[in-house]
C-alpha cells in the first residue's frame, strides 16, 4: 500500500486535480505511440492500468467509480433496454435531424463507410467495439471523470452538475472528426449517459451497457445503408 503521506495527498483536491491530468495525458500519449489498427485496445489499456494506479495511490478501488456488483443485475439490463431505447429516439431520431435542419450539415459519419454491405468488415469493427470503446469511454468519461471533478467541490449538487458537464464536453471533444453536428451529439448525449449514471447511484455498468447496445444498433444500421433512413422516420 502507499505510504500515507501519498495517501492523504491524493485524497486532497489538488491531489485529485493532479490524478485528473494524468490520467487524461498518460493514456493520449500511449494512443498516439501506436498504429490506428491497435490504438482502441491500447487506449483501453492504458487507461485502465492509469486509472487503477492512480486508485492504488488513494488507497481505493473500481468500486469507487461504479464498478461494483450492482444491486440487480435483471435490473440493469431490464434499465439498459429502456434507456437504450428513449436515447435512440429523442438523440438519433430527434436530436440528429434538428441538428442538421438548425447547422445545414450532417454528422460526418464517414470513418464507418467501410462497413456497408461488408460482414467482415462488421463482426470485426464490432468485436473491437465491444471489447474497448464502451469499457474505456464509460470508465474514463462517466466512472473517473465525473466522480473525480464532483469530488473538487464542496457541495455535491454543484459537483455532480460541473463533473457531467466537464465529462461531456470532453466527450464531445473527442469526437470532433464527426464535425460540428457529431460533437454537439455527442455532448448532449455525454449529458444523457452522465444523468443515468449518477442518477442510478453511480452504477457504471449501465451507461457501458447502454453505449455498447446503442454503438452496435448503430453499426448495423450503416451496414445495411439504412442509418439515414432510421433516423429520419420522425422528419
Amino acid at each position: 500500500m502507499p505510504s500515507a503521506r501519498l495517501r492523504t495527498f491524493f485524497n486532497s483536491r489538488p491531489g485529485i486535480l493532479l490524478g485528473i491530468i494524468l490520467v487524461t495525458i498518460l493514456p493520449l500519449l500511449a494512443f498516439s505511440a501506436f498504429p490506428a489498427a491497435r490504438r482502441d485496445y491500447v487506449s483501453t489499456l492504458s487507461t485502465l492500468l492509469v486509472i487503477l494506479a492512480y486508485l492504488y495511490l488513494r488507497g481505493s478501488s473500481l468500486r469507487e467509480l461504479g464498478l461494483g456488483r450492482p444491486e440487480s443485475w435483471p435490473r440493469t439490463l431490464a434499465l439498459t433496454l429502456f434507456y437504450t431505447a428513449v436515447g435512440f429516439v429523442l438523440l438519433r431520431m430527434l436530436l440528429e435531424p434538428s441538428l442538421e435542419l438548425l447547422t445545414g450539415r450532417h454528422r460526418d459519419l464517414s470513418s464507418f463507410d467501410f462497413l456497408k454491405g461488408n460482414p467482415g468488415a462488421l463482426m470485426g469493427f464490432l468485436l473491437t467495439i465491444w471489447l474497448t470503446v464502451p469499457i474505456n469511454e464509460e470508465l474514463y468519461f462517466r466512472g473517473f471523470l465525473i466522480t473525480q471533478t464532483a469530488a473538487l467541490f464542496r457541495t455535491q449538487r454543484a459537483g455532480w452538475t460541473v463533473g457531467i458537464l466537464v465529462s461531456a464536453a470532453l466527450f464531445a471533444w473527442a469526437h470532433a472528426y464527426q464535425g460540428l453536428n457529431g460533437m454537439l451529439f455527442t455532448a448532449v448525449g455525454g449529458v444523457f449517459l452522465g444523468a443515468i449514471f449518477v442518477g442510478h447511484r453511480r452504477n457504471l455498468w449501465l451507461p457501458i451497457l447502454i453505449h455498447l447496445l446503442s454503438d452496435t444498433i448503430s453499426m448495423v444500421l450503416i451496414y445495411f445503408g439504412a442509418y439515414a433512413k432510421v433516423t429520419h422516420l420522425l422528419f
